[in-house]
């Protein structure tokens, strides 16, 4: 089963990295530099909702859900679905003011808005079918909402009609399906009669005051890096960027299986099997995950220029040389989110939201200056410098642990042994 549902989680992955990469190839090859670089602004604004959704709400749900019996978790679901939405209404807000003082994303504000309320919607719905195993419904759902979308972007370039709102209204149209779909796959757990939203509220909240200050980190120190880098270099950088990222995003999906499936079942494994459970499921994650991703960022490494002139044809076949480190900057960050399992099973946040400021904090002091000097290929090399010393930092707190581990083992058959 374990084997089966790790293969399919990567199945699902696939589906959300080619729906996403899709989407961004057919906009950079159909309008202009400019106008891709507002979308790669406009959907940093949603992306970077979704991750403080996560830290603040989803991981939390997920980690003190995984291991309930069905009833017990159907309580923790609908009350945490009050809480979602009171997040959505103050998320929106924010979005509107941001986006009202950003002058070339107003025109798309309204899509905007609804694709990022819509998106924590699916969002919401898939978290709750991660955190049961049920890889099945939520790839049913992916589909519907990412590889779905690709195909209405592709009818509407056939038409001659595709432009940048259209573009984010037909991504709304998808996530309102998908949104549906998702509603209707967790409905058994809104069925329960009495909930607790108080104590939800303060469960998640002892979790989530790390995993939401966590992801407000990370929204400053990675979702937002094209407004820092647009901001130090220029916009057609950021249009760069999102290139690079499009061609990058199979890696970052691959590895989204370590959070989505792996997680859940490492809690589930540590809570009944202990350290030994803990390093059957860690070592299945690795196999499972790094072959594909190792493979996939070495040969684009190898050779950048050509999947640059092959999915973009010659307008960014100049930027070989910056896809080829971001790749090998890639390759090494798988050992965040590997580190990341075992320590969001041993309720370690507060380990991993130092592990987030050290990153945040070095990308804007050497980063920053490595940019102004050298550009977008001085924010990879700043970028590259933060995650070894992120690695760094989660290695040496998983260690610590685990010889903590090992000295109370040993106390105990020292205490079960002795007259």
């Amino acid at each position: 089963m374990l084997m089966s549902a790790g293969g399919l989680s990567i199945v699902d992955q696939a589906a959300v990295s080619a729906g996403n990469f899709g989407t961004g190839v057919i906009l950079a090859r159909s309008v202009d530099q400019p106008t891709f670089a507002v979308f790669v602004l406009a959907t940093t604004l949603p992306f970077i909702v979704l991750q403080l959704q996560y830290g603040l709400l989803m991981n939390p749900m997920t980690v003190n859900g995984a291991a309930l019996h069905d009833a017990d978790f159907g309580r923790l679901v609908k009350a945490n679905a009050w809480l979602q939405s009171a997040f959505t209404v103050v998320a929106g807000v924010v979005l509107v003011g941001v986006v009202v003082v950003s002058e070339p994303l107003r025109p798309v504000l309204l899509p905007l808005l609804v694709l990022s309320t819509l998106w924590q919607v699916q969002e919401f719905c898939r978290r709750v079918l991660y955190a049961r195993a049920e890889i099945r419904a939520a790839l049913l759902n992916n589909v519907l909402n990412y590889d779905v979308q690709v195909v209405l972007m592709l009818i509407a370039v056939v038409l001659g009609l595709l432009t940048l709102e259209l573009a984010l209204w037909l991504a709304a149209v998808t996530s309102l399906a998908a949104s549906i779909l998702g509603f209707w796959q967790v409905r058994r757990h809104f069925e329960v009669a009495h909930i607790d939203v108080q104590t939800a509220a303060r469960e998640s909240f002892h979790i989530g005051k790390w995993t939401g200050a966590t992801a407000a980190i990370v929204a400053v120190g990675q979702q937002a890096t094209p407004l820092l880098l647009a901001a130090l270099a220029g916009l057609p950088s950021a249009a760069v960027l999102g290139v690079l990222n499009q061609l990058l995003g199979p890696t970052n999906l691959l590895g989204r299986p370590l959070q989505n499936y792996f997680t859940p079942v490492a809690i589930r494994a540590l809570s009944l099997e202990r350290t030994q459970g803990l390093n059957r499921v860690l070592r299945h994650a690795v196999l499972v995950t790094l072959p594909a991703y190792a493979a996939y960022t070495l040969v684009l490494a190898i050779v950048p220029g050509l999947f640059l002139s092959v999915v973009y044809g010659t307008r960014y076949i100049d930027h070989a040389d910056e896809l080829r480190l971001f790749s090998i900057v890639q390759l090494i960050g798988f050992g965040v989110p590997a580190l990341t399992v075992e320590l969001a099973t041993r309720r370690m946040q507060k380990q991993v939201f130092w592990g987030h400021t050290l990153f945040a904090v070095l990308e804007y002091s050497i980063g920053a200056l490595l940019t102004v000097r050298f550009g977008l290929i001085g924010l990879i090399w700043g970028l590259g410098l933060a995650l070894v010393a992120q690695i760094a930092l989660y290695a040496s707190a998983v260690i610590r642990a685990r010889v903590a581990d090992r000295r109370a083992n040993l106390e105990a058959v020292v205490v079960s042994t002795s007259p």
